[in-house]
């Protein structure tokens, strides 16, 4: 936790916005007791890979890079990180405590034993354990969650589950927390966000939803689950595809254009083989490797 509450209009000290430093360079610096966080916004890499024009966001934590993300300008890039930084303050004004334990671990959780636990509030308690972790919630905070929401073994892990407990107290989390278990429910748990919000989503605007769709309006066709660029046919990929998707049924290989495989159906991932147009090699799998 910071060192300091924020408790006036006044930034605390140790608690540095990020401020236009030239084009080259942008740094910040966010005190968390004897942690810092660094930001730095770097322009485009003459010649990198990847798209032209995206401006970086490296963030450091505690020496450790946690994510190189790209923008498409250099404000994108700045609103992020101060928006990183706001966070930070929001959690800090939450109070949540927060209880390191020793080599023996703390509380059984079904991640394994804790190593760490923060008390997001009465109820609900975020653990860290092994490398993973999630909230676990009191028989009481479980109860009180909506039934589309709720887990009857109340863990929620942190990539995706903890998005429910967000939504059912928002009271308790800060407004860029609420932000990402929204898009979390809405990308991967479509049915809740629909019973949550009261509106039925429309094709682009959940990737779960749209998968749905995508493997419904193709059912019983071959869908790919696995490709590698060929080596004997330039600019082709040699996939690999099953009725489905299905993973336990016969497999089958065929080539596509990698041009035509990246648009990947506008984002969604799955991608179906016409037998008609892409040629079905010899070489088949009649079972998944």
């Amino acid at each position: 936790m910071p060192d300091e509450t924020p408790n006036t209009a006044a930034p605390p000290s140790g608690w540095h916005d990020l401020e236009d430093g030239g084009a080259a360079l942008t740094v910040t610096s966010v005190r968390r007791s004897n942690d810092s966080m660094t930001f730095r916004v770097a322009p485009p890499i003459p010649g990198a890979p990847g798209p032209k024009g995206q401006w970086q966001l490296y963030v450091t934590d505690r020496g450790a890079e946690r994510y190189d993300s790209k923008y498409p300008t250099r404000d994108a890039a700045i609103t992020e990180a101060n928006d990183i930084v706001q966070g930070i303050r929001d959690e800090a004004a939450l109070d949540r405590k927060t209880t390191l334990f020793g080599e023996l671990g703390g509380t059984w959780t079904l991640w394994g034993k804790a190593h760490a636990s923060t008390q997001i509030a009465r109820g609900i308690t975020s653990y860290t354990a092994g490398g993973h972790g999630g909230m676990k919630l009191s028989p009481a905070m479980n109860e009180a969650m909506p039934d589309h929401l709720r887990l009857e073994n109340r863990h929620y892990e942190e990539d995706g589950d903890w998005a429910r407990v967000a939504t059912a107290f928002p009271e308790h989390f800060t407004a860029r927390e609420k932000q990402r278990a929204e898009r979390i429910l809405r990308n991967g748990m479509p049915d809740a966000w629909e019973i949550q919000y009261g509106q039925i989503l429309q094709p682009g605007m959940s990737l779960k939803r749209d998968q749905q769709r995508f493997l419904e309006a193709h059912k019983g066709e071959l869908i790919v689950v696995s490709a590698s660029m060929s080596k004997e046919h330039p600019d082709q990929l040699v996939v690999s595809a099953t009725i489905d998707g299905n993973r336990n049924a016969e497999w089958h290989r065929f080539l596509v254009p990698a041009a035509e495989y990246s648009e990947r159906n506008k984002g969604i991932g799955y991608f179906a083989v016409d037998p008609a147009r892409h040629p079905r090699l010899e070489q088949e799998h009649a079972l998944a490797r």
